[in-house]
Order: C-alpha cells, then sequence, then structure tokens
C-alpha cells in the first residue's frame, strides 16, 4: 500500500519526476473547479437539478474524452503534447467562466472542461512508469495519486481561503468570478513547468500497462469518486465495455463477478444521488460558499487519511466485510445530512455536518480500496484488467446516472427525499452484496480467486 508520507522522498530518486509539481498545481485548479463550478452556477439562479447535472456533467464527459484523447496519443506517439492540452485548456476554460451568465453555457463549459481534462488521463501514468520495472510500477502510480489528491484537495482549501475573504467585501459572486481567474493562471503558469520537466516521450505501450491487473487496480483506488480522476483507466474501461458482449460476460466472467459489477454499479448511482445535489443543499441551508468548500475539504481530507490504514485493516479483515460496514454506514449517513440540517442552532449543525461529511470521507476510502480488492481477486485471471477497466466504466456511468437521478428528486421532492433515496440505494446495493456470493479471505492469506465459471461458495 502506497504510503503518501515518503511521496517526496520517492520523487528524489527520479529526476524526470520534477513535472509532477507542475501537474499538482494543474490539478489543484481542477479540484478547485470541481466545487466552484456547481457553486456558481447555483449563484447565478441554478436550481439543485441544474447543480446535480453539472456534477452527473463531468462524470461523463470525462470518459468518453480519455477514449479519444488516448487513441490520439497511441496514434501521434507524441504524449508530452497531451499533458500541455490538459494545462492549457483547463486554463482557458476556467478562464471563461467568469463570462458566463446563463446556465446553459455554464452546463456545456464544465462538459467541455471535463473532457480537455481527460486529454492527459491515459498518458500521465505512462510517464510515470517510462524505464521503471514492473516491480515498481505500484509505488510510481502511489506516487502520481499522491500529488494528484493533494493538489486537489490543495485547490479546495486555497477556494475556501480566497472565497471567504473576497466575499465579506465584494460578494459571492464576484469572489467566485476572480477564484475562476485564479485557477486559471495557476493551470496556465504549470504549463512551462511541465514543459520543461516532463521527461522525453514516454514508449511503454498502454497494453503493457493493462496487462498490470495490480497496477490498474492501484489507479483506480486512488481515482475519487468518478473516473474522471482515474490516470489510465477510463480508455481501458470504455474499450472494455465496447467489445464486451453479453455472451462473453456471461461466459466469460463468473456469477460472483457478475453480481459484485453490478453492487458497484448500484452503488456508484446512490453515491451521487446524494452528492449531486449536495452543494445546492448546503447553500440553501444559508452557508457560503467558503464553508461549502470546507466541509469538501474535510471529506476529502478523511479519504487521503485513511487509505493507507484501511489497506492495512484488509491485511486482517475480509474485504467484502469491510465494504458491507462502510456501505451499511453511509446508509444511515445520507438521510443524518437532511436531518442534520433540521438542527436549530447553527453551531450545532455546523459540527454535524463536517462530522457525518468527514465519515463519508472515511467511507469512501474503505469502498474504493475493498472494490478494487474484490474485482481483482474474484476475477479470473484472464479477464482480470478487463473486469477492472469495466469496473470503471460502470463507476462512470453510475455517478452520471445518479447526479442526474439525485437533482431531479431533490428538485422535486426536496433534498431530504433525495438523500434518503441514497440510502434505500446503498441499501440495495448490500442486498445485491450480500447475494454475491463472495469468499474472499484477508489479503494478508492466500488470496482464493475463482478461476471458472462457477460461483464460489460463501463461507459466511
Amino acid at each position: 500500500m502506497f504510503d503518501p508520507g515518503s511521496a517526496v522522498a520517492a520523487a528524489s530518486e527520479h529526476r524526470s519526476d520534477r513535472w509532477l509539481y507542475a501537474w499538482a498545481l494543474g490539478y489543484a485548479a481542477i479540484g478547485a473547479a470541481s466545487l466552484l463550478v456547481p457553486l456558481y452556477a447555483i449563484e447565478l439562479g441554478a436550481d439543485p437539478f441544474v447543480a446535480s447535472a453539472l456534477e452527473a456533467t463531468a462524470g461523463l464527459a470525462g470518459v468518453p474524452g480519455a477514449l479519444i484523447w488516448g487513441r490520439l496519443a497511441d496514434r501521434t506517439g507524441q504524449r508530452r503534447t497531451f499533458v500541455m492540452v490538459t494545462l492549457v485548456g483547463t486554463g482557458l476554460v476556467l478562464a471563461a467562466f467568469p463570462f458566463l451568465s446563463d446556465l446553459g453555457s455554464v452546463l456545456v463549459a464544465n462538459g467541455v472542461l471535463w473532457f480537455v481534462v481527460a486529454a492527459a488521463t491515459p498518458v500521465v501514468t505512462l510517464f510515470m512508469i517510462e524505464r521503471v520495472p514492473e516491480r515498481e510500477w505500484e509505488t510510481r502510480i502511489g506516487l502520481l495519486n499522491a500529488y494528484q489528491r493533494y493538489g486537489w484537495v490543495g485547490g479546495l482549501v486555497v477556494g475556501s481561503v480566497w472565497i471567504g475573504a473576497v466575499s465579506i467585501r465584494y460578494g459571492a459572486l464576484f469572489a467566485q468570478r476572480t477564484f475562476f481567474l485564479l485557477c486559471a493562471v495557476a493551470s496556465l503558469a504549470a504549463v512551462p513547468l511541465a514543459f520543461y520537466w516532463l521527461p522525453p516521450e514516454a514508449t511503454t505501450s498502454p497494453a503493457r500497462v493493462a496487462r498490470s491487473t495490480r497496477v490498474l487496480a492501484r489507479t483506480i483506488l486512488g481515482s475519487g469518486r468518478y473516473v474522471k480522476l482515474v490516470p489510465y483507466a477510463p480508455s481501458r474501461a470504455i474499450f472494455s465495455i465496447r467489445s464486451l458482449g453479453m455472451r462473453r460476460f456471461r461466459t466469460r466472467y463468473p456469477p460472483a463477478l457478475r453480481r459484485y459489477l453490478l453492487t458497484a454499479f448500484v452503488f456508484s448511482v446512490a453515491f451521487s444521488v446524494f452528492f449531486g445535489p449536495a452543494p445546492a443543499y448546503l447553500t440553501s441551508l444559508d452557508y457560503p460558499s467558503a464553508t461549502i468548500f470546507a466541509f469538501f475539504i474535510v471529506s476529502s481530507l478523511a479519504s487521503a487519511v485513511a487509505f493507507v490504514p484501511v489497506g492495512r485493516i484488509t491485511a486482517r479483515i475480509s474485504p467484502q466485510r469491510l465494504q458491507l460496514g462502510a456501505l451499511s454506514t453511509r446508509v444511515v449517513l445520507f438521510p443524518l445530512v437532511g436531518l442534520v440540517g433540521l438542527l436549530a442552532s447553527p453551531a450545532l449543525r455546523a459540527v454535524g455536518i463536517g462530522v457525518v461529511f468527514a465519515l463519508v470521507g472515511l467511507t469512501w476510502a474503505v469502498v474504493a480500496v475493498t472494490a478494487a480488492g474484490l474485482v481483482s481477486r474474484i476475477a479470473p485471471a484472464d479477464v482480470r484488467g478487463e473486469a477492472l477497466g469495466l469496473y470503471a466504466a460502470l463507476s462512470g456511468l453510475g455517478g452520471g446516472i445518479g447526479g442526474i437521478t439525485g437533482g431531479l428528486l431533490a428538485h422535486t421532492f426536496g433534498y431530504r427525499l433525495a438523500f434518503v433515496a441514497a440510502g434505500l440505494l446503498v441499501f440495495g446495493s448490500i442486498l445485491v452484496l450480500l447475494s454475491a456470493g463472495i469468499s474472499v479471505p484477508p489479503s494478508g492469506a492466500a488470496p482464493a480467486a475463482p478461476t471458472s465459471d462457477r460461483e464460489p461458495s460463501t463461507g459466511e
């Protein structure tokens, strides 16, 4: 399991890793934009449905974007160019947001943003593993995820401070628009650094990356809520969906694996039913944008801190048991956010929401670690990489569907019912998981992944 505390030390062993500082700077702008765009739309008058549609667009645009850009990168071989395209394109799109005053254009620009972000996602992994022995790939991918993760959180932190300070004097809308420009400057400032520090063109074949299921699992593990954060998996994911016929799905994928992929799809929908309208809900409680940024910072940091301990715990406790515990906790947490919002005391309400968001972040770390591990270990060896790609694709698709569904429910029936629906969907995923017939020992024990189409016994 990757240790974030050793990231800088590991980077110092590779002179070419200096480009990660530029990438982290650009990712800070991307991370800030992930929350800034829906908050800006809300400030312009977006209802919960439109705000959730923005979240859904972000999840859906990155997957085909990664496929298109990945193919172009493979055909041209100019992989450095696609990192530049992401940084320049992100800066230009973010710079345009302050001049957009209608929700339709904001929605389109958000789709363009995440399509552009996907330009680099299929190739940054290749730069990380270039001229590195395969036994070190996991460490290298972990290093990439660490820089991305903390760059993302850093963008949220700066956003909270900037918007909080500027809003006091000039108002929330002005603060958000100026922060868009600051994010644009950060992304564009990363361009010359990346140009100077990026190593020569990577020659490692994406097919070689795809053959390493451990790398795919690590990549997915550090991805965050959506495939839009996955450095390599999106192109692999779309390829899996396109090439996987139903006959092959039934004959090559064991019943337990098919049911677990359904589980992952259902809980991905559920998570986005909650997160899609969440920014609009917090705004409805009269929290300023800076405070909303703070809530999401708490959740993101909780996830980041928990990844390593959760990985260690899986050596002693079976991953399906851990995941059942995390999912069961979210069944309660999602509706609880709506109930905490009813507290009369503003201080107690803020503390309560902060605690719930921290627990939501912790449970995400458990789900992310155990999901990639479960798919890796219950899939037959000959389809393991494909199964991981399909898992990533279903997560992105579920995120898009969930975002739209959550916004529609919140707009029609209110936020609290949407959050209850999210909890019920998580409960539904638990029922599917319990019916999957998965028996996977702790990672410290010898794995017993099935090698045939026969469903393994539960043993529980």
